[in-house]
């Protein structure tokens, strides 16, 4: 089994791989007329779209601090004190990150470029169908990018 973040799936796929495939193949993927080339290119992205979803469904609590309470000293704590203590902090923190918010935002994002993707397979994309997909993904990636990579205690 081979464990993946969000973060690196981020970057070695969607930034590292299909956003400078779509960027270089724009003008192509605007008329695709049934190239099967960039057709497979293309759907890469259905491949990993799962994913980016289950990583974002686990995303909220792999960033929040209470998994502290889980290490030493706070593991040594009452289970009822890290019950409440637990919840408090969970809470706190999706206040002041607001990453309830900001993954629901990156869940439309992906429901966006899967859109995108389907329309230009389906031949329904339009003449700026290349540039559409390319900034869908940019804004993805940049979605992803500004989310928390670890859990700070101040």
């Amino acid at each position: 089994m081979r464990v993946i973040s969000l973060r690196q799936l981020n970057h070695d796929f969607l930034k590292n791989r299909y956003l400078t495939f779509v960027f270089a193949r724009q003008e192509i993927i605007n008329k695709l007329d049934n190239n099967e080339e960039i057709l497979k290119r293309l759907l890469e992205w259905r491949d990993n779209k799962n994913a980016f979803s289950d990583l974002l469904n686990s995303a909220e609590r792999a960033f929040s601090p209470l998994l502290l309470l889980a290490q030493s000293p706070l593991s040594s704590l009452p289970e009822e004190d890290k019950e409440w203590i637990g919840l408090f902090i969970h809470e706190l923190y999706c206040a002041r990150t607001g990453i309830r918010e900001k993954i629901a935002i990156l869940k439309e994002k992906i429901f966006k470029v899967d859109n995108l993707v389907t329309e230009i397979v389906d031949g329904g994309g339009r003449q700026d169908a290349g540039k559409r997909l390319y900034q869908a993904c940019q804004e993805l990636s940049n979605g992803i990018s500004a989310l928390p990579s670890e859990i700070m205690v101040l």
